[in-house]
C-alpha cells in the first residue's frame, strides 16, 4: 500500500538528520580524494612540450671514481636568450670534485 511519506534521500541534509556542514565536507573529502587517486596513478611521461632548457635529459654512468655524463649542457646566453646551445659529453674524477652547484 502507499503511502505519502517520502522516504529520505541518503545525501539530502534536510531530510536525513545531516547537517548541511557535515554533508558538504563529505563532498569536499570525496572531491579530495578523487583528485589525489588521479595524481597517485597518473602515469610519468618524457613525451612533452619542454623548454629548450630542460627537454635533453643527461645520462650518468660511474665506474669506480670516474663520473662519465652524456649530454652535458653548454650554452652561451646574452640578455635577449641563449646564443649558441651546444651538448657534450663530460668525464669527472669523483675524487677531484669539492663541491657541486646543481646536480
Amino acid at each position: 500500500m502507499l503511502t505519502d511519506k517520502v522516504l529520505p534521500w541518503p545525501f539530502d541534509p534536510g531530510r536525513s538528520g545531516m547537517s548541511l556542514a557535515r554533508s558538504l565536507g563529505l563532498g569536499l573529502l570525496a572531491a579530495l580524494a578523487a583528485a589525489a587517486l588521479a595524481v597517485i596513478f597518473r602515469a610519468p611521461s618524457h613525451d612533452r612540450d619542454w623548454r629548450a632548457e630542460i627537454a635533453v635529459l643527461p645520462a650518468a654512468d660511474r665506474a669506480g671514481e670516474r663520473l662519465d655524463i652524456d649530454q652535458v649542457r653548454d650554452w652561451t646566453y646574452s640578455a635577449d636568450g641563449p646564443l649558441a646551445t651546444a651538448y657534450h659529453p663530460g668525464t669527472y674524477d669523483m675524487a677531484g670534485i669539492a663541491r657541486v652547484w646543481l646536480m
